[in-house]
Protein backbone atom coordinates (compact mmCIF):
# COMPACT_ATOMS: atom_id res chain seq x y z
CA UNK A 1 0.00 0.00 0.00
CA UNK A 2 1.26 3.40 -0.86
CA UNK A 3 1.72 6.18 1.24
CA UNK A 4 -0.67 9.10 0.23
CA UNK A 5 0.44 12.32 -1.43
CA UNK A 6 1.21 15.05 0.26
CA UNK A 7 -0.68 18.42 -1.38
CA UNK A 8 2.40 19.21 -2.52
CA UNK A 9 3.47 15.93 -4.52
CA UNK A 10 -0.83 15.87 -5.49
CA UNK A 11 -0.54 19.02 -7.43
CA UNK A 12 3.40 18.86 -8.60
CA UNK A 13 1.94 19.29 -12.49
CA UNK A 14 -1.05 21.40 -11.83
CA UNK A 15 -0.49 24.75 -13.36
CA UNK A 16 -2.75 28.05 -12.86
CA UNK A 17 -4.18 28.90 -15.62
CA UNK A 18 -4.04 32.49 -17.07
CA UNK A 19 -6.21 34.97 -19.45
CA UNK A 20 -10.07 35.82 -19.38
CA UNK A 21 -11.49 32.58 -20.18
CA UNK A 22 -9.48 31.60 -17.05
CA UNK A 23 -10.96 33.42 -15.26
CA UNK A 24 -14.72 32.71 -16.75
CA UNK A 25 -13.34 28.87 -15.61
CA UNK A 26 -12.72 30.45 -11.59
CA UNK A 27 -16.12 32.34 -11.67
CA UNK A 28 -18.37 29.80 -13.02
CA UNK A 29 -17.02 27.67 -10.56
CA UNK A 30 -17.89 29.29 -7.92
CA UNK A 31 -21.21 30.28 -8.73
CA UNK A 32 -22.14 26.51 -8.98
CA UNK A 33 -20.28 26.18 -5.57
CA UNK A 34 -22.89 29.06 -4.18
CA UNK A 35 -25.91 26.36 -6.04
CA UNK A 36 -24.11 23.70 -4.82
CA UNK A 37 -24.36 25.21 -1.13
CA UNK A 38 -28.16 26.23 -1.14
CA UNK A 39 -28.88 22.93 -2.92
CA UNK A 40 -27.42 21.32 0.55
CA UNK A 41 -29.17 23.80 2.52
CA UNK A 42 -32.82 22.29 1.44
CA UNK A 43 -32.05 18.93 1.42
CA UNK A 44 -31.04 19.16 5.15
CA UNK A 45 -34.16 21.23 5.36
CA UNK A 46 -36.12 18.07 3.72
CA UNK A 47 -34.33 15.70 6.45
CA UNK A 48 -35.21 17.58 9.57
CA UNK A 49 -38.80 18.01 8.30
CA UNK A 50 -39.28 14.50 8.23
CA UNK A 51 -38.14 14.02 12.04
CA UNK A 52 -40.51 14.94 14.65
CA UNK A 53 -40.85 17.37 16.68
CA UNK A 54 -39.61 19.39 13.85
CA UNK A 55 -36.55 21.91 14.34
CA UNK A 56 -38.41 25.06 13.09
CA UNK A 57 -35.49 27.16 14.09
CA UNK A 58 -32.88 25.17 12.37
CA UNK A 59 -35.29 24.81 9.16
CA UNK A 60 -35.29 28.65 9.56
CA UNK A 61 -31.25 28.77 9.75
CA UNK A 62 -31.07 26.29 6.53
CA UNK A 63 -33.60 28.23 4.84
CA UNK A 64 -31.82 31.41 5.44
CA UNK A 65 -28.24 29.99 4.09
CA UNK A 66 -30.12 28.45 1.12
CA UNK A 67 -31.67 32.11 -0.42
CA UNK A 68 -28.30 34.19 0.74
CA UNK A 69 -26.14 31.07 -1.48
CA UNK A 70 -29.20 31.29 -4.45
CA UNK A 71 -29.42 34.65 -4.61
CA UNK A 72 -25.17 35.55 -4.92
CA UNK A 73 -24.71 34.27 -8.29
CA UNK A 74 -27.23 37.25 -9.41
CA UNK A 75 -25.35 40.03 -6.92
CA UNK A 76 -22.86 42.38 -8.55
CA UNK A 77 -19.41 41.60 -7.11
CA UNK A 78 -15.81 41.11 -7.95
CA UNK A 79 -16.92 38.19 -10.06
CA UNK A 80 -17.93 38.55 -13.63
CA UNK A 81 -21.71 39.14 -14.38
CA UNK A 82 -23.51 35.80 -15.52
CA UNK A 83 -24.59 36.94 -19.27
CA UNK A 84 -28.89 38.03 -19.58
CA UNK A 85 -28.95 34.87 -21.38
CA UNK A 86 -28.22 32.75 -18.19
CA UNK A 87 -30.09 34.36 -16.24
CA UNK A 88 -33.65 34.55 -18.36
CA UNK A 89 -32.86 30.56 -19.42
CA UNK A 90 -35.81 29.09 -17.11
CA UNK A 91 -39.62 28.23 -16.93
CA UNK A 92 -41.49 30.87 -16.50
CA UNK A 93 -42.52 28.87 -13.00
CA UNK A 94 -38.84 29.25 -12.22
CA UNK A 95 -38.72 33.03 -13.07
CA UNK A 96 -41.78 33.77 -11.15
CA UNK A 97 -40.09 31.69 -7.90
CA UNK A 98 -36.84 33.21 -8.79
CA UNK A 99 -38.42 36.65 -8.35
CA UNK A 100 -39.61 35.71 -5.00
CA UNK A 101 -37.08 33.86 -3.88
CA UNK A 102 -34.98 37.88 -4.81
CA UNK A 103 -37.21 39.48 -3.20
CA UNK A 104 -37.00 37.15 0.21
CA UNK A 105 -33.29 37.95 0.28
CA UNK A 106 -33.37 41.61 0.01
CA UNK A 107 -36.89 41.89 2.13
CA UNK A 108 -36.78 39.31 4.76
CA UNK A 109 -33.21 38.67 5.21
CA UNK A 110 -31.40 41.66 4.84
CA UNK A 111 -33.58 44.18 6.13
CA UNK A 112 -35.65 43.71 9.80
CA UNK A 113 -38.87 45.59 9.05
CA UNK A 114 -40.66 43.95 5.89
CA UNK A 115 -44.00 42.52 4.74
CA UNK A 116 -42.37 39.13 6.10
CA UNK A 117 -41.67 39.79 9.57
CA UNK A 118 -42.65 42.79 11.81
CA UNK A 119 -43.88 43.10 15.81
CA UNK A 120 -46.78 44.21 16.41
CA UNK A 121 -47.66 46.50 19.64
CA UNK A 122 -50.47 45.48 20.79
CA UNK A 123 -52.46 45.62 24.79
CA UNK A 124 -54.91 42.65 25.64
CA UNK A 125 -58.13 43.03 27.80
CA UNK A 126 -59.42 40.54 30.48
CA UNK A 127 -62.24 38.66 29.17
CA UNK A 128 -65.45 40.49 30.30
CA UNK A 129 -67.41 37.24 30.94
CA UNK A 130 -64.81 36.15 33.25
CA UNK A 131 -65.26 39.06 35.37
CA UNK A 132 -63.49 42.62 36.07
CA UNK A 133 -62.72 44.77 32.86
CA UNK A 134 -59.19 45.17 32.89
CA UNK A 135 -56.18 45.46 30.81
CA UNK A 136 -54.12 42.72 31.34
CA UNK A 137 -51.05 43.44 29.82
CA UNK A 138 -48.72 45.59 26.90
CA UNK A 139 -46.59 43.66 24.64
CA UNK A 140 -46.33 42.86 21.13
CA UNK A 141 -47.01 40.31 18.41
CA UNK A 142 -44.33 38.90 16.42
CA UNK A 143 -45.20 38.04 13.15
CA UNK A 144 -42.60 35.72 10.86
CA UNK A 145 -43.54 34.27 7.56
CA UNK A 146 -42.92 30.79 8.20
CA UNK A 147 -40.81 28.96 5.08
CA UNK A 148 -42.14 25.09 4.87
CA UNK A 149 -40.41 21.83 3.17
CA UNK A 150 -42.52 22.61 0.12
CA UNK A 151 -40.48 26.10 -0.48
CA UNK A 152 -37.11 23.87 -0.24
CA UNK A 153 -38.76 21.73 -2.78
CA UNK A 154 -39.11 24.23 -5.69
CA UNK A 155 -36.23 26.08 -4.64
CA UNK A 156 -34.43 22.69 -5.29
CA UNK A 157 -36.00 22.85 -8.61
CA UNK A 158 -34.69 25.81 -9.34
CA UNK A 159 -31.31 25.19 -8.55
CA UNK A 160 -31.57 22.41 -10.62
CA UNK A 161 -32.22 24.18 -13.99
CA UNK A 162 -29.47 26.85 -12.92
CA UNK A 163 -27.08 24.64 -12.72
CA UNK A 164 -27.80 22.71 -15.79
CA UNK A 165 -27.30 25.60 -17.96
CA UNK A 166 -24.68 26.69 -16.04
CA UNK A 167 -22.84 23.34 -16.46
CA UNK A 168 -23.52 23.91 -19.95
CA UNK A 169 -21.84 27.20 -20.21
CA UNK A 170 -18.96 25.92 -18.12
CA UNK A 171 -18.42 23.18 -20.82
CA UNK A 172 -18.02 25.76 -23.53
CA UNK A 173 -14.98 27.68 -21.36
CA UNK A 174 -13.55 24.46 -21.20
CA UNK A 175 -13.46 23.44 -24.83
CA UNK A 176 -12.49 26.67 -25.42
CA UNK A 177 -9.27 26.58 -23.55
CA UNK A 178 -7.79 22.96 -24.21
CA UNK A 179 -8.00 24.26 -27.33
CA UNK A 180 -5.92 26.72 -27.01
CA UNK A 181 -3.32 24.85 -24.72
CA UNK A 182 -3.51 21.98 -27.61
CA UNK A 183 -1.86 24.28 -29.67
CA UNK A 184 0.35 25.38 -27.22
CA UNK A 185 4.10 24.18 -27.44
CA UNK A 186 4.48 21.73 -24.71
CA UNK A 187 7.82 22.22 -23.42
CA UNK A 188 6.86 25.60 -22.98
CA UNK A 189 3.34 24.74 -21.26
CA UNK A 190 5.98 22.01 -18.79
CA UNK A 191 8.51 25.34 -17.93
CA UNK A 192 5.40 26.91 -15.76
CA UNK A 193 5.76 26.88 -12.40
CA UNK A 194 3.19 24.62 -10.67
CA UNK A 195 0.96 25.62 -8.18
CA UNK A 196 3.16 24.85 -5.18
CA UNK A 197 5.64 26.67 -6.48
CA UNK A 198 3.20 29.97 -7.16
CA UNK A 199 1.00 29.27 -3.84
CA UNK A 200 3.27 27.96 -1.80
CA UNK A 201 6.99 28.07 -1.90
CA UNK A 202 6.68 32.00 -3.42
CA UNK A 203 4.95 32.73 0.29
CA UNK A 204 1.72 32.74 -1.48
CA UNK A 205 -1.16 31.03 0.62
CA UNK A 206 -2.75 27.83 -1.54
CA UNK A 207 -6.55 29.72 -0.84
CA UNK A 208 -5.41 32.84 -0.96
CA UNK A 209 -7.22 35.00 -3.52
CA UNK A 210 -6.05 34.59 -6.98
CA UNK A 211 -5.11 38.04 -8.19
CA UNK A 212 -7.95 40.42 -10.61
CA UNK A 213 -7.42 40.53 -14.02
CA UNK A 214 -10.36 42.26 -14.59
CA UNK A 215 -12.70 45.13 -14.12
CA UNK A 216 -15.39 44.12 -11.64
CA UNK A 217 -18.93 43.34 -13.39
CA UNK A 218 -17.54 42.94 -16.48
CA UNK A 219 -20.24 40.56 -18.43
CA UNK A 220 -18.72 36.58 -18.23
CA UNK A 221 -18.19 35.69 -21.65
CA UNK A 222 -15.51 34.07 -24.11
CA UNK A 223 -13.04 36.19 -25.49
Amino acid sequence: MTDPLTPREALKWVHELEGEAAAGIADLQGYRDDFSRAEDACRRILSIASIDPVDEKLIAHLWTSAVVDYVRPFQTDRRQNLPTSFRTAVSPEGQRLHDKINAVRNKHVAHSENSMETNLPIYELSDPAQGERKVLRVGTLSMRRIFTPLDAVQLLQLIGERKHALDALTREFHTHVMKQLAAMDMDELYAEPSVPETRIERGKSATSKRPARRQPSTPITLP
